[in-house]
């Protein structure tokens, strides 16, 4: 029986010196950017976060608070560890980014695990390590720097993918074994959980996801007569339902009517076919091609549609290997991480396309969610390369090596662009700590700082006082600041 404890995906130190010495020189690598570079004090978003700090210290923990959003996404996981940090770490953002490249980390071990499962006896343990070692350059990807370099990002969405592809892992072993009800109720309330807590933005893609692998994996294991899978089948989708129920409808609502945002949304998108297609190739460049190089080179444009397109191509081409080579026997899990991206970016689609430009479908801060499909195309690769007949090896070798290289290149070249911005990231920080720590509250008007840094002047005049009364980063030398009672 699946068992639902972490230890169930966690693989034996021994045998896998390569990637573990690789994923320990990658994740030592981003600390480091991390820990020179990363925001260390309150910007964008967490703003409007703040007064749920400020809320607990006058009358202690509520769930409303947590649960109300200034957006059109709640955030109650985050902002509960948010709060958290200030009460014991007195706001340590770079903390929080720690925390959230452990979570990218201990995600990259339990895709090496399925990754290893499902390649048992097809190829040796030192290809297999190299091969997964290239995926792990994209799992660390440095075109998702600014996750990096800021805490809401980090933390909120390596936890959050941790956790969802955790769940997908247990699915994927429950929907290919015997069923039983223990398994249902077990997966019924995690996704429940963790839809309500860590889906925001992208909980639609983790619904749609789950749901087109359970049908398929009804039709491929014709196992439709069996009663477990259809209790399966329908609870997941009566959960889905509740948990948008509870998402939408439990107060405080949201600060807008979803149903028009939606409607307006798509309306732009079906008005507009070629600028949306346009949006929807660049951003599946985004997850291979950092973006800022076009912000240094104004000769490069023609780049972003091209890695668009190889992006695609190598999906489908990844899809028509996956059901050739029947890998479904082995694990769903690489056309779960491919249809996640693909429905991820028709959320972005929905979502951002009326609201920016060409430049806003190559933000950092979507890379992460975007990369897991480069994950499961790889991984498609190298299975049918290492599992496919003599006759027809040849050709997949070759597209392979091509996607490896090409892999390799572009995460090469990202790590040297960042590699090149980051005393710029580490300068504005720290012009920003000592803007807050030195100016008044009349100068956030007068002469205010970049938008990112400060979205609005009252709500930062605000929230300096928060911080100053609390004792919070950078503020927390202060010596009167208040303590709960």
């Amino acid at each position: 029986m699946t068992s639902l404890t972490m230890k169930t995906v966690l693989p034996n130190l021994s045998g896998n010196r390569i990637i573990y010495t690789g994923l320990s020189v990658l994740f030592i690598a981003v600390i480091l950017l991390a820990s020179y570079a990363g925001k260390s004090v309150v910007t964008a978003d967490q703003w409007h976060f703040l007064d749920v700090i400020s809320a607990y210290y006058q009358h202690g923990f509520s769930f409303r608070d947590v649960w109300a959003s200034h957006s059109q996404h709640r955030t109650p996981g985050y902002k509960t560890l948010f709060l958290l940090d200030a009460i014991y770490f007195r706001l340590n953002l770079k903390l929080e980014i720690y925390a959230g490249i452990l979570a990218l980390l201990a995600m990259a071990v339990m895709i090496y695990f399925h990754y290893r499962e499902s390649m048992r006896d097809i190829v040796s343990s030192e290809r297999l390590q190299l091969s997964f070692l290239v995926i792990t350059t994209v799992i660390f990807s440095f075109n998702q720097y600014a996750l990096y370099l800021y805490s809401l990002s980090a933390l909120d969405t390596f936890l959050g993918n941790l956790l969802f592809v955790w769940l997908w892992c247990y699915m994927d072993r429950g929907i290919r074994r015997s069923l039983s009800y223990d398994f249902i109720l077990k997966f019924c309330v995690a996704f429940l959980l963790l839809l309500l807590i860590f889906g925001e933005g992208r909980g639609a893609a983790v619904i749609l996801v789950s749901l087109i692998v359970m049908l398929l994996g009804g039709f491929n294991s014709r196992t439709w007569p069996n009663r477990k899978y259809r209790i399966l089948l329908i609870a997941t989708v009566l959960t889905s339902i509740l948990s948008q129920l509870i998402y939408w409808a439990v107060p405080p609502k949201l600060p807008f009517s979803q149903s028009a945002y939606l409607f307006d949304a798509m309306l732009v998108v079906f008005t507009q076919p070629w600028g949306a297609l346009k949006y929807a190739v660049v951003t599946l460049g985004s997850s291979i091609l950092n973006m800022s190089w076009f912000r240094i080179s104004s000769q490069m444009g023609t780049a972003q549609y091209i890695a668009g397109v190889i992006v695609m191509l190598g999906y489908f081409a990844a899809l028509w290997l996956f059901f050739r080579n029947r890998m479904w026997r082995k694990t769903y899990l690489p056309m779960i991480f491919m249809l996640y991206s693909v429905l991820f970016l028709g959320l972005l689609l929905v979502g951002r396309y009326g609201t920016g430009d060409l430049n806003s479908a190559g933000a950092p801060r979507y890379a992460a969610d975007l990369q897991l499909g480069l994950v499961g195309m790889l991984w498609v690769f190298y299975y049918a390369c290492y599992s496919s007949q003599p006759v027809a090896r040849n050709w997949i070798k070759s597209l392979t090596l091509i996607s490896t290289i090409f892999m390799l290149v572009m995460q090469a070249g990202s790590v040297l662009l960042v590699i090149g911005m980051a005393p710029y990231q580490r300068k504005d920080n720290l012009d920003f700590v000592h803007y807050m720590i030195n100016s008044q509250p009349s100068e956030y008007f007068s002469n205010p700082p970049p938008r990112f840094y400060c979205p609005n002047p009252a709500l930062c005049v605000e929230g300096v006082d928060i911080l100053k009364k609390y004792g919070l980063r950078p503020f927390n030398s202060i010596s009167n600041n208040v303590r709960k009672q």
